[in-house]
């Protein structure tokens, strides 16, 4: 069948991977069909059809990094001291959107993404920007808690960002 794209040549892939690419990408089978779970989401060939180069990446791709990144931090080493937390996208919708201060938003996500015994240095915030065109963009906002600073990673800076 055909797929969305097609994977770049300038890298070797395993046969594993070629199939496991064709699979997730072919326009053929069911776009809603649930091909990642994780222990509080489900996410179907569609959304993750937003990887295709060219395609605004989905909200729940996002949240779903997010969520393998807080996991991987959970389970390292714990005398580590203080980590970095990543948060998913409705954090930002609730803050911006619904009114919530950034302290009851992040109680609401403490127990989907945050221990309670994690001492974050920095805080990961994926957040969203309608640009002039009406397409949806994506930065991402670095918190970093001891120094009290915002930075803020942006491929399209803007002034009013």
């Amino acid at each position: 069948g055909t797929t969305r794209f097609k994977l770049p040549q300038t890298v070797s892939y395993s046969e594993e991977d070629v199939k496991l690419a064709h699979y997730i990408f072919a326009e053929d089978l069911p776009p809603d069909e649930p091909l990642v779970q994780t222990m509080m989401e489900v996410y179907s060939r569609k959304t993750l059809w937003s990887l295709c180069p060219d395609s605004c990446v989905h909200a729940d791709v996002i949240t779903a990094l997010a969520c393998h990144l807080t996991l991987d931090e959970l389970w390292r080493d714990a005398d580590r001291g203080k980590r970095v937390c990543f948060l998913p996208t409705e954090f930002q919708d609730l803050v911006m959107n619904c009114g919530m201060t950034p302290t009851i938003a992040l109680e609401a996500f403490h127990t989907k993404f945050l221990s309670k015994a994690l001492n974050c240095r920095k805080v990961c915030l994926p957040m969203q920007d309608t640009m002039d065109d009406g397409g949806i963009h994506w930065f991402l906002a670095i918190i970093l808690v001891d120094k009290k600073q915002v930075q803020i990673l942006d491929s399209f800076p803007s002034q009013e960002r």
